[in-house]
């Protein structure tokens, strides 16, 4: 059995928090825990996720605000995104506008945890934070929803809450 190095684990457990905070804009902790601790129990993804990030925080990679629920949401700093675009040339920016803007809280949280429960299990999923910054394969317009189509003058373009890629051996209807 190999054994990995503790300190080469702590680096990669916080690439992909950082990874998975970028696709979603913001987060919550046990979003983050799901995602990259997907066979733990819920206790232990927290745990895990909270010392992650505590890492990240001391390391001014992350930016942190309470949210409606009273929850620790993160985003990505501008060091954050400059780690994450030098190791993986990945067009990714820095949260602080977004960790602000937090209309729709809940329903935000919710898509964030089937996107984390999504990627835990090894599945593709791209939440709407992904698709309006770019970063899904859908890359045209015609996957937004045309709301408001009875006056066109205020007609609105909603994008799609999450977009799944299912895997060749699901069975699709």
């Amino acid at each position: 059995m190999v054994k990995i190095n503790s300190k080469a684990q702590q680096k990669f457990n916080q690439h992909k928090a950082l990874e998975y905070i970028a696709l979603c804009g913001w987060t919550k902790t046990i979003h983050i825990g799901i995602c990259v601790w997907p066979t733990a129990t819920r206790q232990t993804q927290q745990r895990m996720a909270q010392y992650t990030l505590r890492q990240l925080k001391e390391d001014g990679k992350v930016l942190w605000e309470t949210g409606e629920d009273q929850s620790v949401v993160y985003a990505l700093s501008e060091r954050g995104a400059r780690t994450l675009r030098q190791q993986t040339d990945a067009k990714v920016r820095s949260g602080k506008d977004s960790i602000n803007y937090r209309k729709n809280f809940a329903h935000r949280i919710l898509i964030n945890e089937v996107a984390a429960r999504l990627l835990g299990r090894g599945q593709l999923a791209w939440p709407e934070h992904a698709v309006r910054g770019w970063k899904s394969p859908i890359k045209c317009f015609n996957w937004q929803i045309a709301l408001g189509l009875t006056d066109r003058r205020k007609r609105q373009l909603k994008y799609p809450d999450l977009i799944v890629k299912l895997s060749d051996d699901e069975p699709q209807e």
